[in-house]
C-alpha cells in the first residue's frame, strides 16, 4: 500500500508517492523503493496502490510489449490488458485484496493533461479523473496548498489516520517522499522529505536480512 497524492491543470502534473514496502498485513518494513514509472516516450508516469508487484508488471508489459504514441492510446487497451493480467496473478494474492492502476500524462496533441485510474475491484474500466488534487488515502488538505511544500505535511496527516485503523487493514507510509513534475518540456523527479522513523525502519529491514541470513 502507497501514498499518492496528485494534482493537474491543463499542461502540468506533479505527484508524490513514499518509499515504504511493507511484508502484507503484518505491517513490518520490508524494503524501500521507487513506485511510480516514468515511460517519458508517452510523455507520462505509470504507478499504483494496492500492489507494487502488479504494478510494476503492468510497467514492464507497457514499455517492452505495447506500441502506443501517448497516455490516451494506452487508455484504449488498458481495461482489456489489465483485466488478462488480473486473472492470471490473482492466485497469488488474498482473496479480497485489490488494486488501482494511475496513467498521468500529457497528450502528444497538446489536448489537456490526463489522469486515468484503473480499479481492480470495478474491473479495470477506464475512469479519466477531473482536474485538481487527488489524495489517497484520505488527508487533511489545507485550504491554500502549495506543491511540492505541502506533500510531506499531507502524507504525516494520511499516516495519523491509517494509526487509527486495524492493523491489517492500514496503509503503511514511510520512508522517503518523492516527487514527479509532468510538464509540457520533460519529466522531473525529486525527493522533498524523509520521515523520522526512516532509521528505525531501516534498522528492522536490516535485522529482518541478518536474520534470514543466519538461518540459511
Amino acid at each position: 500500500m502507497s501514498s499518492l497524492i496528485f494534482y493537474s491543470t491543463d499542461d502540468e502534473i506533479i505527484l508524490a508517492m513514499d518509499t515504504l514496502a511493507v511484508a502484507g498485513a503484518s505491517g513490518m518494513p520490508l524494503l524501500f523503493t521507487t513506485k511510480f514509472y516514468l515511460v517519458p516516450h508517452l510523455n507520462g508516469v505509470i504507478c499504483g496502490t494496492g500492489s507494487g508487484a502488479f504494478t510494476a508488471d503492468w510497467f514492464v508489459q507497457v514499455n517492452t510489449g505495447m506500441m502506443v504514441d501517448d497516455i490516451p492510446h494506452l487508455d484504449y487497451h488498458t481495461p482489456l490488458a489489465l483485466q488478462a493480467m488480473w486473472e492470471s496473478s490473482r492466485e497469488k494474492l488474498p482473496k479480497d485484496f485489490t488494486t488501482t492502476i494511475y496513467h498521468f500524462g500529457l497528450p502528444r496533441d497538446g489536448s489537456p493533461a490526463c489522469v486515468y485510474a484503473y480499479r481492480s475491484n470495478r474491473n479495470f474500466v477506464s475512469e479519466r479523473l477531473p482536474q485538481g488534487i487527488g489524495v489517497k488515502p484520505f488527508a487533511d488538505v489545507p485550504k491554500s496548498f502549495e506543491l511540492p511544500r505541502d506533500f510531506g505535511p499531507m502524507m504525516v496527516s494520511q499516516r495519523e489516520y491509517q494509526a487509527k485503523e486495524p492493523l491489517d487493514q492500514r496503509v503503511h507510509i514511510g520512508g522517503h517522499v518523492f516527487v514527479c513534475h509532468l510538464t509540457r518540456s520533460g519529466i522531473n523527479v525529486y525527493q522533498t522529505d524523509t520521515f523520522p522513523d526512516y532509521d528505525a525502519q531501516r534498522g528492522v529491514m536490516l535485522a529482518q536480512i541478518a536474520k534470514t541470513r543466519s538461518t540459511q
